[in-house]
């Protein structure tokens, strides 16, 4: 358990102790359910654009409303919001979903014939490649970046990368500019119509690639920070808020549940706590590094780090004629990752949760996303759940298939019973 820094800690008997806080109105699953649907209902949540951008404003209410200090820090943010994605193909439609950074097409689109991306020439054709199903659906993976990389390195004019998954649906992968600058357009297609796009490479036929849209060169993005001063070193909770649609399940559950804790919290403790949810996830975690070299505390003047992860809180999806259905029980792919010295609290705290129960050690192999930004610079003790879902970063990821109040609930009560015993001891 950490002592340090808690010294004159108040605390409620409910909070002594690590006890679960069953009772807690902020916990509640129906209330958890409540925030996760409003935050589904603010449209898709893209960096910078209007859902992200609701997204703040309706987070600073909560806060300011929750008794917080709230601000709205801005960065930079070069927006793409997408009008015409789709291939053109023997008088056919096939939808597409642009990847970023977004280099668009002339209005006219850009024509010319399907070719394997490893065919032996791609020179002046458009490149079709099939990236095989990965849980983190991320450039980042080297068999999704370097061939499409390698395709525009020969000469193509476009690239179609088809994205093998569960649904069958579009799967946006997470950008990484740094390392996958696109320099022709490059457009994510679903499963379900690998058929068609495969028989036209065999074909060799001809299609014409269409990425329109509006930009806003230098639009705001902003994170949300909120600030209860109180006593001792800093308790800091995060969790991202941008995504690539509505983002029920990856970023709504967490939502939710990071706003109950904080409200727990704050009336619970006389913690020193500060919130900060993050825009820019989607695109290399483009606002937790902002908020690390403009807003963030010392790693010396945090007492812990609580970032929730995606699909923190998740229902296991089924399939019934190939469409979606929750089932009563949670999704057990989910994993935790802490700090050494949290490791036998965490384990305590989420016993008999499938998949929480054994947490692991928050290394370099373990911590992903902003996590692993905030472990590298140097912040410590750290504690991140991660879940799992088959409808992650689809556009089928909504509040129908989100989780029950039952599951928000119980993940809930566990990390707050970890926060009691790792944080709040007097």
């Amino acid at each position: 358990m950490l002592m340090g820094g808690c010294a004159g800690m108040v605390l409620s008997p409910r909070v002594a102790g690590a006890a679960r806080v069953e009772s807690n109105a902020f916990l509640r699953g129906a209330a958890l359910r409540a925030l996760l649907e409003e935050y589904d209902m603010l449209g898709e949540h893209r960096t910078a654009g209007p859902g992200d951008n609701a997204t703040s404003a309706w987070l600073a209410g909560k806060f300011d409303r929750g008794g917080f200090e709230t601000r709205l820090p801005s960065f930079g943010f070069d927006l793409f919001e997408p009008s015409r994605s789709e291939l053109s193909l023997s008088g056919k439609s096939v939808t597409l979903f642009p990847a970023w950074p977004v280099v668009d097409t002339p209005l006219e689109g850009v024509t010319g014939s399907l070719v394997a991306h490893d065919a032996s020439s791609v020179a002046g054709k458009i490149a079709v490649i099939a990236l095989p199903y990965k849980p983190y659906a991320t450039w980042a993976q080297p068999i999704y970046g370097e061939p499409v990389k390698s395709a525009i390195e020969r000469g193509a004019r476009a690239v179609i990368a088809i994205t093998e998954g569960p649904t069958g649906e579009i799967i946006a992968l997470n950008a990484l500019p740094s390392r996958f600058n696109w320099t022709i357009p490059v457009l994510l297609a679903a499963e379900k119509d690998k058929p068609v796009l495969l028989d036209a490479v065999a074909r060799g036929a001809n299609a014409t690639v269409f990425s329109l849209g509006h930009r806003t060169p230098n639009a705001k993005a902003t994170n949300v920070l909120a600030r209860r001063t109180g006593k001792g070193k800093t308790i800091v909770l995060s969790t991202p808020k941008s995504g690539w649609f509505h983002c029920a399940s990856e970023r709504g559950s967490g939502i939710a549940i990071f706003l109950g804790l904080a409200q727990w919290l704050a009336r619970e403790s006389s913690a020193d706590l500060l919130c900060i949810a993050t825009s820019g996830h989607e695109i290399d975690g483009t606002g937790g590094k902002a908020f690390l070299v403009e807003n963030a505390p010392k790693p010396d003047q945090v007492r812990l780090w609580l970032h929730i992860g995606a699909n923190v809180a998740c229902n296991a999806i089924g399939f019934s004629g190939g469409l979606p259905v929750r089932e009563p029980a949670p999704d057990v792919k989910r994993r935790i990752t802490a700090s050494a010295p949290l490791l036998d609290a965490t384990r305590a705290s989420f016993k008999g949760l499938q998949g929480y129960d054994e947490p692991v050690d928050a290394g370099s192999a373990n911590a992903v996303g902003e996590a692993l930004i905030f472990r590298d610079a140097h912040y410590s003790p750290i504690l991140s759940p991660l879940g799992s879902s088959p409808l992650f970063h689809t556009r089928l990821d909504r509040s129908q298939f989100a989780a029950t109040p039952e599951v928000l609930e119980t993940v809930a009560h566990a990390l707050a019973s970890a926060i009691a015993q790792t944080a709040l001891v007097p």
